[in-house]
């Protein structure tokens, strides 16, 4: 009997149409919505007119649930739809360019939903800083935003990056953002965590950046 190797992450394949597919890596409480997110973005679609359906059934499937209880296996194929399907009634989610400064002082940018979380635009801008062995050992994950002066930190680790939006960060719609992604000792969180000064001057996004991930 072989022994069982650590299995690689799981990953979906995202039809995007006219013979476009992306894999897409995914964890148990990766939600489909941030697969959609990341997918669109990699391409420079509007995520919040399209939603996703069952590549083999054609179901229409939630968003909000997580791969894990999702019921779709490994590698699963899942289309991108836009149609009427596509999002709840009411739903109103607008454009927004952001862009995100990474340790490295590389940026990042591409156009995200205003309702888009902070989770979501980490996913689909820069998905290697959330691999394993991309932070130090007992870090996380952390988003800084701020005005013209200090930046603060806003969100650490996954789950409160998962449930702070752009909205709620005050981003008005179809506007531009720049947000910093940061690793910090995890039991840090926004409180007690003293400002971070705000990294020298640099064009702004509507100049274009100057590191822009290609989608």
């Amino acid at each position: 009997r072989r022994k069982r190797s650590h299995a690689a992450m799981p990953f979906l394949q995202v039809d995007l149409g006219r013979g476009v597919r992306e894999k897409v890596p995914v964890a148990p409480n990766t939600t489909l919505r941030e697969v959609l997110s990341a997918a669109c973005t990699k391409r420079g679609l509007d995520v919040a007119t399209r939603g996703l359906r069952h590549g083999r059934t054609r179901k229409h499937l939630d968003l909000s649930i997580t791969f894990r209880l999702s019921g779709l296996d490994n590698n699963a194929l899942i289309e991108v739809v836009e149609d009427g399907h596509t999002a709840p009634r009411g739903s109103s989610q607008a454009p927004c360019r952001v862009a995100v400064q990474l340790e490295s002082g590389d940026r990042r940018t591409g156009s995200l939903g205003d309702e888009s979380s902070l989770l979501e635009v980490v996913r689909a801008l820069c998905p290697e800083q959330l691999a394993d062995g991309a932070m130090p050992a007992g870090h996380a994950p952390a988003i800084l935003y701020g005005g013209s002066g200090d930046l603060r930190v806003v969100a650490t680790g996954e789950d409160q990056l998962r449930s702070t939006t752009l909205a709620s960060l005050g981003v008005a719609r179809g506007s531009a953002v720049l947000v910093r992604f940061v690793s910090l000792p995890a039991e840090g969180g926004p409180e007690g965590i003293p400002a971070v000064p705000a990294p020298p001057p640099q064009p702004s996004i509507a100049d274009g950046p100057a590191q822009e991930r290609a989608v």
